[in-house]
């Protein structure tokens, strides 16, 4: 059987981290109740496996023992009776999902064999430590550079602005962005052309989103906020985190310009409802 916890109680999915076999933070973000989402456990308890749901993510992480037939027998029975209708219901038509470790591709594959199940790669890109700090490019000529908080307090930071909408879909507010995260922004005139956030945060790990107006694209906004976040985050001596597709060349690209180095790739799930 599986069973939705209440937010009061993630604090029970806490000791199925595993450090070493952790490849995405975004779920354990939200089970330390930084990050939006629900979880759904085989025990309200003590869960031995869980379900993650992401708000910022759209999408699903499988987190805990792979090997519990009965959570995984009951796996896709849950995503059709309830988890389904449910996303439909408010407007989702895919349903995305990945493992915490390699050993959940196996389960994916065999629980979700009956859906139109497709695959593809994400790359993790970390901050080596020998490494030194990202400068500050260079900005054209009319931008120039101001903090998300800094922004966030002017007229620029309106609800219609390109950092509040990715702060009301990756936070649960503005002011747990302020206190949990962190973030540049590229100004031109009155406009947000470019920003780079704290899009999930554990401990002593900051996940890192970037967006860029399309109109302002190919002008460098992108590694000018990336690098100044990116510094933002080491001065907190926390460690900055990068989660793109593998085929996403642009963001792979920016990544490495801003001193993230590939670390490692995961394989992730989805189908339509």
């Amino acid at each position: 059987m599986i069973s939705e916890l209440p937010q009061r109680e993630f604090e029970h999915v806490l000791p199925l981290y595993d450090e070493n076999r952790c490849l995405s933070i975004e779920p354990w973000a939200i089970i330390q109740r930084r990050n939006p989402g629900r979880a759904f456990v085989d025990n309200t308890e003590r869960p031995t496996t869980a379900l993650v749901w992401s708000q910022g993510i759209e999408g699903f992480y499988l987190l805990g023992n792979p090997s519990n037939r009965d959570f995984n027998r009951s796996l896709s029975r849950f995503f059709d009776t309830t988890i389904a209708p449910e996303a439909m219901g408010i407007g989702y038509q895919w349903c995305e999902i990945s493992g915490g470790n390699p050993s959940w591709n196996p389960v994916i594959e065999t629980v979700f064999a009956d859906q139109r199940l497709s695959s593809w790669q994400q790359s993790v890109y970390l901050y080596p430590g020998t490494q030194s700090k990202p400068g500050y490019p260079t900005l054209p000529a009319g931008f120039r550079l101001a903090t998300a908080d800094k922004v966030l307090n002017t007229d620029k930071g309106s609800q219609d602005s390109l950092l509040a909408s990715a702060i009301q879909r990756y936070w649960t507010s503005q002011a747990a962005f302020s206190q949990h995260g962190a973030g540049y922004c590229a100004l031109h005139e009155d406009e947000i052309a470019s920003v780079c956030f704290v899009s999930f945060r554990t401990h002593d790990v900051y996940a890192l989103g970037i967006g860029t107006l399309k109109q302002h694209r190919q002008k460098g906004l992108g590694r000018a906020v990336g690098a100044a976040t990116v510094q933002e985050v080491l001065a907190k001596a926390k460690r900055p985190y990068w989660d793109c597709s593998a085929d996403n060349r642009a963001s792979a690209a920016t990544a490495g310009s801003v001193g993230l180095e590939k670390a490692w790739e995961y394989t992730c799930y989805g189908y339509p409802f």
